[in-house]
């Protein structure tokens, strides 16, 4: 709760500077190789050439790593986890993509609040967590005047993507 109330200061741009974003997803992804190897989850990086990014460090690796976690958190076993970032337009496109149950159109907004955990896996009830992965990741989003989104993979699972630039485009959702 701490967290996020100093997340939701949207005064606190003293660590912002120039950020590696692709240093930052590699470090994620190492971070995460063993679970997803324990957890028996194909976890693959794609990346293009990223430039960088305004941003704190500390915070969009904080997002990023939240995203991932959830993923194979809810990923079955067996299934994949794909960490996805490309240069788009004004800023960087973070997609994590999952082979998991997935995120119901109904609740993609309560997801991004806090203590709100899914009805429709079960991880109400067994998952061990708190329901404030995500709310983290739309306050980080937020304080960095980016977009979050949470929507469908293209074949099954869920779609969580971090639009790393200033939330003006048509049919972005600033969270």
């Amino acid at each position: 709760m701490l967290r996020l109330s100093e997340l939701e200061d949207l005064s606190r741009h003293a660590g912002f500077d120039a950020v590696d974003a692709s240093e930052t997803l590699q470090r994620v992804h190492e971070l995460y190789a063993p679970l997803a190897e324990e957890k028996q989850i194909a976890f693959v990086l794609k990346a293009d050439t990223l430039p960088a990014l305004h941003a704190d460090a500390a915070m969009l690796f904080e997002a990023i790593s939240n995203l991932v976690d959830n993923a194979i958190k809810f990923t079955p076993v067996h299934g994949r986890v794909q960490l996805r970032a490309s240069h788009a337009g004004a800023g960087v496109r973070i997609d994590v993509l999952d082979s998991g149950p997935g995120v119901p159109r109904s609740e993609r907004d309560a997801v991004m609040r806090r203590f709100y955990r899914s009805r429709a896996n079960g991880a109400e009830s067994s998952d061990g967590s708190h329901g404030l992965g995500l709310a983290v990741v739309a306050a980080i989003a937020k304080l960095h005047g980016y977009c979050f989104e949470v929507a469908d993979a293209d074949d099954g699972g869920a779609r969580m993507t971090l639009y790393c630039w200033r939330c003006e485009r048509a049919g972005a959702r600033l969270t």
